[in-house]
């Protein structure tokens, strides 16, 4: 923690809030002003009323140029520290001539108003914690300068009750200067914690700079490497197919349907990246239109039928609840759609069963769910569903994927301003859905 000697090298903000604090303090000084000279009008003469109220004017003004001229960020050390000591005698000045008002009294006015006067007196010190604090030499200055004059006066005053209250001046001025300098400290600390947070901020931005410019050097290094992996693949793919042409021995071809399956599932893992790549870099294209919900549905089931059968799983669908229009990309809700029901093949049981719905939520909007038999999810894994590269299932040993799939979904949804959610109970079960639009949004 800084102290006050430290903070008081750079005490620009410190000169900020004695100048936010200013009119309010000139302007309660005038006020007081005016009401010293009408209780002392009575009794001390007019000539020197006039000359210390127009003295006070000018001392104000003097205060005025005084504070305006203190501006550490714009000054050398010497000439700040020139012109805050000319401030601080300013200050003195102003504190002294308002403790004059006390003597007036004594000299001239009866004791009520001499009480009065060193009420009056007390208060406005005390007013000025809140307004002359923030440079702290200046608010001593002003605030003995009053009280100095004001114990004299009190000491010298014909009446017993006025003197007897002279140790309560002193008393009053320890508590004022204690109560004064706590609220100094407070505020350094305060300007200092926000001076850190500011700098914890920026730090903060230039660290999510520095992590976007990284995460994109890695969408552009994935980009490219899959498309620079895809080329050989391609061939690889295409040569297995001219030798399947051939005459060959079952155990040849057996070899090259291994190669042609083991390709074409690495060809898919490298289309899931290049998936990745393209939406974290934000070019993704959507082309959204009013497309059929039910088509989209049924296209999606017949494309994993295949994979489905291998396993004795059972996918049904509430095609009458489906039969709507919606507002979306075809291509991209079918890409959803292709991921949930892979993964819900994928993570099931054998003889296991899929069921897809749709519930319309709201007047526009309408969810399609898609439920299965699986293995489930558990609790301690929810938070990261939809992180990529992180496969929930791969503690199963057995089952392919990069764990894209649902990130890359999410993605999708949310750009056509849809949600996406799940819920999931271990070995009973998973129901991944997401939302779209009726209409245009």
């Amino acid at each position: 923690m800084l102290t006050i000697k430290q903070f008081e090298h750079d005490p620009q903000e410190l000169v900020e809030q004695l100048k936010s604090n200013f009119l309010l303090s000139v302007g309660s000084n005038f006020v007081v002003a005016l009401t010293a000279v009408w209780l002392l009008s009575g009794t001390v003469p007019q000539s020197l009323l006039v000359l210390w109220f127009v003295t006070h004017i000018l001392l104000a003004m003097l205060r005025l140029v005084t504070a305006r001229r203190l501006d550490p960020d714009e000054q050398s050390n010497k000439v700040w520290q020139v012109r805050k000591l000319a401030y601080i005698l300013a200050m003195t000045a102003i504190g002294l001539h308002w403790g004059m008002t006390s003597v007036m009294a004594v000299i001239y006015s009866p004791i009520i108003i001499q009480t009065i006067m060193t009420i009056l007196l007390t208060g406005l010190t005390a007013g000025a914690i809140s307004t002359l604090t923030p440079i702290f030499a200046g608010f001593l200055a002003y605030f003995f300068g009053v009280l100095t004059p004001l114990f004299f006066a009190t000491a010298i005053s014909s009446s017993d009750d006025l003197t007897s209250i002279t140790p309560i001046i002193v008393l009053y001025a320890g508590i004022v200067y204690s109560a004064a300098k706590k609220m100094h400290i407070s505020l350094v600390n305060s300007l200092e914690l926000t001076e850190e947070l500011q700098q914890v901020n920026e730090q903060l931005i230039d660290q999510k700079e520095l992590a976007e410019q990284a995460n994109k050097s890695k969408s552009v290094f994935l980009s490219s490497m899959s498309h620079e992996l895809r080329t050989p693949l391609n061939a690889v793919l295409g040569f297995s197919e001219i030798l399947k042409l051939e005459s060959i021995t079952p155990t040849q071809k057996t070899y090259i349907d291994h190669i042609e399956g083991a390709g074409k599932h690495l060809l898919t893992l490298i289309e899931e990246v290049l998936d990745l790549s393209t939406v974290e870099a934000g070019n993704i294209k959507l082309e959204p239109e009013l497309m059929s919900l039910k088509q989209v549905i049924s296209s999606s089931v017949g494309m994993v039928e295949p994979m489905a059968e291998k396993r004795n799983i059972t996918i049904t669908s509430g095609a009458d609840s489906c039969d709507s229009i919606v507002y979306a990309d075809p291509k991209r809700v079918q890409q959803v759609l292709l991921n949930l029901l892979s993964n819900a093949i994928k993570y099931n049981k054998e003889y296991g069963t899929i069921e897809i719905n749709c519930e319309q939520i709201d007047s526009n909007e309408i969810k399609v769910s898609v439920k299965d038999t699986g293995l489930g999810i558990h609790k301690d894994k929810h938070l990261h569903v939809f992180t990529a590269f992180d496969r929930l299932g791969n503690e199963a040993g057995n089952i392919e994927g990069t764990g894209i799939g649902l990130f890359f979904s999410k993605q999708l949804i949310e750009r056509m301003n849809g949600q996406v959610g799940f819920e999931s109970e271990h070995e009973i079960g998973s129901t991944f859905w997401f939302t779209l639009h009726l209409n245009k949004v």
